[in-house]
């Protein structure tokens, strides 16, 4: 949730506001928060980005999806992106994002900016490699009881 969101609108292009850390799949997280957006070709626009908090971790995959959240806290189809991509964290603290999220003057003058605060979500799902080496699993079908039903 962005509470007071008037009181980030001072922030400068590219300057961000970094949310708590988070665990998400045995990896701590964080969101940045671009008021004004990421970088000068995105001015007047709100940007978010997800970054890794790990140190020692590297080659971490992760589908992210950003999505401005309605008041009854159901994602806005057309203010939802990404989930169809594997992005690949690592320790350099690199983010993965959507500079472009949606325009300040849109979101001003919508029914999402209530009370001075909006909210996002991020769903993350981080992917692991499963090994199955080695191991055989069987699975005993019991014989259909279905006539006994009928």
């Amino acid at each position: 949730m962005i509470d007071g969101y008037s009181g980030t609108k001072g922030l400068d292009n590219g300057s961000y506001i970094k949310s708590d850390k988070f665990d998400i799949g045995g990896y701590l997280w964080f969101i940045r928060y671009y008021p004004d957006g990421d970088g000068t070709e995105y001015s007047g626009w709100i940007s978010f980005s997800l970054h890794l908090d790990q140190k020692n971790a590297t080659g971490v995959d992760a589908i992210i999806n950003f999505s401005l959240l309605d008041n009854v806290g159901e994602p806005v189809p057309s203010y939802s992106e990404g989930g169809s991509v594997i992005n690949t964290f690592d320790r350099r603290n690199e983010g993965w994002g959507i500079q472009d999220f949606i325009e300040k003057k849109a979101l001003e003058e919508s029914t999402y900016l209530t009370d001075d605060c909006f909210r996002i979500r991020c769903d993350v799902t981080v992917l692991k490699e499963i090994s199955t080496e080695g191991t055989s699993h069987f699975v005993m079908v019991p014989p259909s009881d279905m006539n006994q039903h009928i």
